[in-house]
């Protein structure tokens, strides 16, 4: 199967590539690592007469840590995720996360910015992104910026909350906060995993002050619920037990589910509860 013909643009700059898309309309896109494009080309389900190539664009492919927390360049790969010593020591579990990706050879060209974009449902960054309070830099064709959160970045199936003639800059992550911890994990039967679970977490003094819990691969969108989160807020190690129970009880209710080839929502609900609950119990009895 052939990808149909199109013409390729080399943008030097963001600006130039907003430029270029501009120009071109609904009949370009932004051409980076290919691993999810390409594919949809080649099945036809997309008609694109023109790519901008922004992988030479120096601004997208630069990783940065200081106080305010760590950039990462749309473009950069999830290879280049992997071997970066900073995140290395600052976000073990990110990198792991990262790793856990697909292969090799799709880790070496696709990039974080393009998965995002992409929205696929089955996102693993988006769900931990999610969890961890992360942010996105969007650049519009006027110049300026906007930074956005990953709540509510995904507002659908492959469908990204921006603007015509935005792209995402770069992705913004907070700083490991002291004595924090985060837990992230899935099950996959085939290709893609049928649940994502990842939990943000802190204690100070034997207790809970901080709980983020996002879940994703297994609705529409990834999501997190105030409510669970406020649910754990407060356990002591006395407590853990009783306060992961009603946490998960409260996140497989709360999430909208369907039927699909991966199972039933009853099926799926069980999946909610189940991870929910041993996820959370990882993240803190690490804190606790």
């Amino acid at each position: 199967m052939l990808v149909p013909p199109f013409d390729m643009h080399v943008a030097k700059s963001v600006e130039d590539a907003i430029s270029l898309r501009s120009e071109f309309g609904d009949d370009a896109s932004f051409y980076c690592g290919g691993t999810e494009l390409l594919l949809v080309m080649k099945l036809g389900l997309t008609d694109l007469a023109h790519l901008i190539d922004i992988k030479h664009v120096d601004e997208l492919r630069t990783i940065s840590i200081d106080d305010s927390g760590i950039r990462i360049g749309a473009a950069v790969t999830y290879r280049e995720i992997e071997n970066n010593p900073l995140l290395v020591a600052d976000r073990p579990e990110f990198v792991s996360m990262i790793s856990g990706i697909a292969n090799i050879r799709v880790r070496s060209v696709g990039t974080l910015g393009g998965n995002l974009a992409f929205a696929d449902p089955s996102s693993d960054p988006a769900t931990y992104l999610l969890a961890v309070g992360g942010e996105l830099e969007i650049g519009s064709a006027d110049g300026k910026r906007r930074i956005v959160p990953m709540e509510g970045f995904h507002t659908g199936p492959y469908q990204p909350d921006m603007r015509d003639n935005e792209m995402i800059v770069s992705v913004r992550l907070p700083r490991n906060v002291t004595g924090g911890v985060v837990v992230h994990e899935r099950m996959k039967l085939k290709e893609r995993p049928n649940i994502t679970v990842a939990v943000c977490a802190a204690a100070v003094n034997g207790k809970v002050t901080q709980a983020r819990v996002a879940v994703g691969s297994i609705g529409l969108v990834p999501v997190r619920f105030d409510e669970v989160d406020a649910t754990l807020v407060g356990i002591e190690a006395s407590t853990l037990d009783e306060g992961l129970a009603r946490a998960a009880t409260l996140a497989s209710e709360s999430i909208s589910l369907f039927d699909d080839a991966n199972g039933s929502v009853e099926y799926k609900r069980h999946l909610v509860h189940h991870f929910v609950q041993k996820v959370a119990r990882k993240a803190l009895e690490a804190v606790l």
